[in-house]
Parts: structure tokens; C-alpha cells; sequence
């Protein structure tokens, strides 16, 4: 696992999963192969007769589920104020006319996920941030020569959430190394960095995903650490956000 996560026990993580199951917890899953395949988000349900596996109940219809069993998955679950993370294989779908559930291999251990040490800052006007990224494929690694457009939903020091188009939930994971790039202002040469996606959401209505990503310190200039800090302290303050 990726260094935003620590393990928390075998012990512990089955009373956090079954107290996640009781709460009907939202979960996010989303293969760890990266070949491209739909997201999915749901609930933890009680599963019938079946200690050895967690059931997830989907929100919206899912399609090409043949292609989804035996999949390994990466599923973040969010329970009051803390996000677990954990991976499991995709063991079997059931489906009627009314639901869909995903059968999951019950994991024996989960990750709790790093808090934020910083409150988020939203900045008053729309700012633009461009991503690009490392695409792997069969014959050769290549880095996106047109960047991908999104908006600063909000900003601290060591991370921010990224409003951009749905269509980059295919190609963007939990774990992925982006390199990014914004400036506050026109006046204002622009600040490059690189993050680790640590968070991602569908938002279906809105046609938009929403990434939460951590800035890589050590790819981080001077420069940009005290230019991102000099501005921080222009835009209100806020609690919320990925």
C-alpha cells in the first residue's frame, strides 16, 4: 500500500469492517490493474449466511459485469469521521430487477487513512489546474502531451482537491502519480508539482470527478512552497472538501 495509509491489525480490522457493515458504510471500488474499467460505489450490507465474504450494495446500474468478476479490487470505505483502505478480489455479482450486489472476498486486514494536518482553503475565483500523467501500456510508457483541464475545488499545503471531467475516471487510480500545474492568477508565473491520488469520487450528477491529492514533498521546489504558502492566506477558510 501507498504511504498515505498505515495498517491497523488483523484484530481491529474486523471489529472497524463490522461495525462498517452494521452502519451500512459507503464504500468506493475500483480495480488496481488500471485496464481502464469502471468505478463502482455502494453500501456495505449484511451478507446472508456468507462470514467469508462482504457484500457491497451498488448505487447506479452497473454494466459488462461479466467482465468484472475475478478482478482485484482496491475499496476505500468511509465510516464517520475516518476512510479505511483495503484490496479484495471480486468473487461474484448478484442481480435482480430491483439491486446489484457485489460479493467481495472478506479481507483480513485494512488500512486507515492519513488525516489531514491542515485545514483546506477555497479560493474565491475559479482556478484552472492542468494534469497530466505516465499512461502504461503493452509497448511503451508515454506521458499525455495535452494535459487534462480541471478546477481547484479547494487547497492547503499539502494537497488539494481537483474538480475535473468524469471521462479521467477510467484513466486516473488511487496511488497514481499526477503532475500537475495552476497559478493563482494571470499575473502570476505558474507552480509545478507532482501528487498521489488519495481519494476519488463520481459525482454522476454533476458529471464531474472529484480527486483528493497529496503533494509529493520531495518533489516539491522552494519556490513552490513558499509561493503556495504566500497565497493560502488570501482565500477563506474551510473544513470540508475530499
Amino acid at each position: 500500500m501507498v504511504g498515505y495509509a498505515y495498517d491497523i491489525g488483523p484484530r481491529k480490522s474486523q471489529r472497524i469492517l463490522a461495525q462498517a457493515i452494521r452502519q451500512g458504510a459507503m464504500v468506493w471500488a475500483q480495480t488496481i490493474d488500471q485496464t481502464n474499467s469502471q468505478a463502482v460505489k455502494g453500501r456495505l450490507c449484511e451478507a446472508e449466511n456468507d462470514s467469508d465474504a462482504i457484500w457491497i450494495e451498488l448505487d447506479v446500474p452497473v454494466y459488462n459485469l461479466e467482465t468484472m468478476i475475478g478482478r482485484y479490487y482496491q475499496l476505500i470505505i468511509n465510516l464517520t469521521e475516518a476512510r479505511y483502505l483495503t484490496v479484495s478480489d471480486l468473487i461474484d455479482i448478484h442481480q435482480s430487477s430491483d439491486k446489484t450486489i457485489f460479493i467481495f472476498t472478506r479481507p483480513e486486514n485494512i488500512q486507515v487513512m492519513q488525516r489531514r494536518r491542515f485545514r483546506r482553503e477555497v479560493p474565491e475565483s475559479s482556478i484552472p489546474v492542468y494534469i497530466s500523467w505516465q499512461e502504461t501500456s503493452a509497448n511503451h510508457n508515454s506521458e499525455i502531451k495535452t494535459p487534462a483541464v480541471g478546477k481547484i475545488a479547494n487547497i492547503s499545503r499539502l494537497g488539494m482537491s481537483i474538480k475535473t471531467n468524469a471521462e479521467l475516471d477510467k484513466y486516473l487510480f488511487v496511488g497514481d502519480t499526477i503532475h500537475i500545474r495552476f497559478a493563482f492568477s494571470v499575473k502570476e508565473p505558474e507552480l509545478f508539482t507532482s501528487a498521489v491520488i488519495c481519494h476519488k469520487e463520481l459525482l454522476t450528477k454533476a458529471e464531474e470527478l472529484l480527486m483528493g491529492v497529496q503533494f509529493m514533498q520531495n518533489n516539491q521546489s522552494r519556490d513552490f512552497t513558499e509561493r503556495l504558502q504566500q497565497n493560502l492566506s488570501k482565500y477563506k477558510s474551510t473544513n470540508k472538501g475530499a
